[in-house]
């Protein structure tokens, strides 16, 4: 999310700059993550799309969105599962 938000500068118009809900959670989730110590997040599909994808710890996926539903409507959450193998050739 840092390149994105903070550096790039992607995550908003500056012809709307008041309307920063890219950059409002991913600075949240940047403090979750902060105090569980561990996870990512990031800006996915890229930044004026809306969307970040956060890597949450699975014994913390429920706090995360008990904790994000707070600033975010619960719809706009959707929990994801990776897989133990990544990309894989089928023949």
């Amino acid at each position: 999310g840092n390149s994105s938000w903070k550096w790039l500068q992607n995550c908003y118009s500056v012809e709307n700059y008041k309307e920063q809900k890219v950059s409002l959670v991913l600075a949240l989730t940047e403090f979750f993550l902060r105090k569980i110590g561990d996870g990512c997040c990031r800006v996915h599909g890229g930044g004026f799309a809306g969307v970040i994808l956060s890597v949450i710890p699975k014994a913390e996926v429920s706090n995360y969105i008990q904790f994000i539903s707070k600033f975010v409507e619960p719809d706009n959450i959707y929990p994801i599962h990776i897989r133990k193998h990544g990309a894989i050739q089928l023949d």
